[in-house]
């Protein structure tokens, strides 16, 4: 509970004030929830073109093949682009910014690209090209994968 507004959320300082919200289990996105509970990274891939695809759909984005097939891949890639988020638009105290969130690219993985929390920058970081990994933080109710620069000791 925050002291001053009263309200219930989630604050982790590995997240540098990032908002925390539990995934839903009822949707297509479930093995990637899965994946993450068993320390790995995965994502969907049409097992006929060989196309990734995120979000995943029923059908392929691409032939329109049913039924996608989850596939281990790699924990690290670079930022394609980020931004600081200065002013948040959750209510006050449930969050604390500035905090960064950076769209990634996995190597390897043409195509799709993650939405995630960028924390762990030193002074001039992050910036477009970073490598990156990723490291998962532990909610309680599940794992959440966030983005630190590669060379980032834990």
């Amino acid at each position: 509970m925050s002291e001053d507004s009263g309200t219930s959320h989630t604050r982790n300082p590995v997240m540098d004030g990032a908002p925390v919200h539990a995934p839903s289990r009822f949707d297509g996105a479930n093995p990637f929830w899965q994946a993450l509970d068993g320390g790995t990274l995965r994502l969907p891939r049409c097992p006929t073109c060989n196309a990734w695809q995120w979000y995943p759909l029923p059908v392929c984005g691409s032939c329109r093949a049913a039924e996608p097939e989850w596939v281990d891949v790699p924990d690290y890639g670079t930022v394609f682009t980020f931004t600081t988020v200065h002013r948040s638009f959750l209510p006050e105290g449930a969050v604390t910014p500035p905090y960064n969130v950076g769209l990634i690219t996995l190597d390897g993985v043409d195509g799709p690209r993650l939405v995630s929390v960028l924390t762990g920058c030193g002074e001039g970081e992050p910036f477009v090209g970073m490598p990156v990994r990723m490291e998962l933080l532990d909610l309680g109710t599940h794992r959440l994968p966030v983005f630190v620069p590669a060379g980032a000791t834990q």
